[in-house]
């Protein structure tokens, strides 16, 4: 990857989305879906914007990723070299690149007298036009997946780059999140990778994060970074619905509003 202060060339654009994206395409088997994940997802595929069905608030909390945990929802099936795009467990938080250079370490970082990481999941993919990655990580209680939160946004918040300005964005989630866009400044050489866009959003106990490059084609304005951010948001409401069905409260909702 070229350092931050660099600016990257066309052929250095794939190579970046593959080392922001998760470092696990085309080499781990892939999962099979069991029939539970029927059962785990019924009613969550409709319109992405449906709230999902309430749980109950005084059940012991999940520190586990379930079986056949719909990461990938959305994604393609395969990557730009034909390998599959999977699920795999228990991967290390810092293999999540929240910025060059820069893995999503510092909430393990601030938790690591207690250990109170429990279970993590990823999947990526890689596009010849875009490229995508997730990270479930699941703590032991709500104050160690807040931590976790807060680091990631540090984390984006203090992002440098010579040619890319990095923005807070507001979220439509009614649970605590983070939405962080990186983009082009304008006049930048066209070689350098359009707009990246990042979501952390917590769940009680669990975090989940989120990845997207490539999804604002040539157009570095405003509204067209707004535009990407409603895509990541719709690209992950499945596996958001999931994430509330599984570990959250009665009173979480992680549909963004109209």
């Amino acid at each position: 990857m070229a350092a931050s202060h660099e600016r990257p060339r066309r052929g250095e654009q794939r190579s970046r989305w593959r080392n922001v994206a998760l470092a696990v395409v085309g080499t781990l088997a892939g999962l099979t879906l069991v029939a539970g994940l029927v059962a785990l997802v019924a009613g969550l595929t409709g319109p992405p914007r449906a709230a999902p069905a309430p749980v109950s608030s005084s059940r012991p909390m999940v520190t586990a990723v379930p079986p056949g945990f719909p990461l990938t929802a959305d994604y393609p099936e395969t990557n730009q070299d034909l390998s599959p795009v999977t699920v795999v467990d228990d991967v290390p938080t810092t293999a999540f690149r929240l910025c060059p250079g820069v893995g999503f370490e510092a909430a393990a970082a601030r938790v690591s007298r207690l250990p109170r990481l429990t279970a993590t999941a990823a999947a990526s993919y890689t596009a010849p036009k875009s490229a995508g990655a997730r990270l479930l990580t699941v703590w032991a209680d709500e104050p160690s997946a807040a931590a976790a939160l807060q680091s990631a946004r540090d984390a984006l918040a203090a992002c440098v780059d010579d040619d890319v300005v990095t923005t807070e964005r507001e979220t439509g989630y009614d649970v605590a999140a983070a939405v962080f866009t990186r983009q082009p400044t304008p006049g930048t050489d066209p070689g350098t990778p359009d707009l990246e866009v990042y979501e952390v959003v917590q769940v009680r106990n669990a975090v989940y994060l989120s990845y997207a490059a490539g999804s604002g084609a040539s157009d570095r304005s405003a509204e067209a970074a707004l535009a990407g951010v409603q895509r990541a948001a719709a690209d992950s409401a499945v596996v958001l619905s999931a994430v509330t069905a599984v570990f959250g409260a009665a009173a979480d909702r992680t549909a963004p509003a109209d």
